[in-house]
């Protein structure tokens, strides 16, 4: 079991499927990161950009876990855990600090870098809510019952969720839920950005006009508060062969995706 919380190599996995192909992580982790300074401007945040930059780089994290590689390269088996789950049981693993008085200060590193609270819970939240999500507190319980050390992680664990509710609620939320909007609204710009070139590079229908028509998700106007056009992408090819193909997006952002084509690597 202790396999489904290994983290893979980032160059070795999968973020996206584009029929065919596979979009690589760090194709996806670029996109995104390209995304955080307009979408703050936009939004007019209050955060700096290194706190959400930090925030972006590692929030598919969970995604390099074995099983999801597993299930994104067809395996049919049941996925044991999501990929913001493992996320989150990684900060767990990293000794938070926990500031009892001020939960919004509370942090812990994953693979080196400095996680605050309020960042990990908006990772955890960026797909669905964790305020009174049961299925959420039992996978990550489930880790800790079965971790060699389950005694302080527990005590970690239950340190967050027994902080007092004024300071839980009306605070560490709500500046998780802050971060939300951003997150979600920097996924789906990334998202769209991405399938689209895919979509406009092979001369696909089903490139749509902008990201709102774009049925990525039903809720694609609540998951984004910021819209983009087709129009707007721009891009160029930087090379392609039989096994993979490398783009460079020249507009909205500034990055490099990588589609790889299924079993050739």
């Amino acid at each position: 079991m202790d396999d489904v919380y290994k983290l893979l190599p980032p160059g070795e996995c999968y973020s996206k499927t584009h029929g065919d192909y596979l979009e690589t992580y760090e194709s996806h982790v670029n996109a995104s990161v390209a995304f955080v300074k307009p979408v703050m401007n936009m939004l007019k945040s209050k955060y700096s950009f290194e706190y959400v930059e930090v925030m972006v780089e590692i929030h598919d994290i969970g995604k390099r876990g074995i099983e999801f590689q597993d299930k994104i390269k067809g395996s049919k088996s049941q996925q044991y855990i999501r990929h913001e789950y493992l996320a989150f049981i990684k900060w767990l693993e990293g000794d938070p600090e926990i500031n009892r008085e001020n939960p919004l200060t509370s942090w812990a590193t994953i693979e080196g870098q400095k996680i605050f609270l309020p960042q990990i819970l908006a990772i955890l939240m960026h797909h669905q809510t964790i305020i009174d999500d049961d299925i959420s507190a039992v996978m990550i319980e489930r880790y800790i019952a079965e971790h060699t050390r389950m005694e302080a992680l527990s005590k970690i664990w239950l340190s967050i969720l027994k902080t007092p509710r004024e300071k839980k609620i009306d605070k560490t939320f709500l500046e998780a839920l802050k971060l939300v909007d951003i997150l979600r609204t920097i996924d789906i710009l990334a998202s769209y950005t991405t399938e689209t070139v895919f979509a406009r590079y092979f001369d696909k229908n089903y490139a749509k006009n902008s990201l709102y028509e774009a049925g990525i998700t039903d809720l694609s106007k609540e998951l984004s508060t910021v819209n983009l056009k087709s129009s707007e992408i721009e891009f160029e090819k930087v090379y392609s062969d039989d096994s993979d193909i490398k783009i460079h997006i020249l507009k909205p952002i500034d990055c490099f995706v990588k589609y790889v084509k299924r079993g050739t690597k």
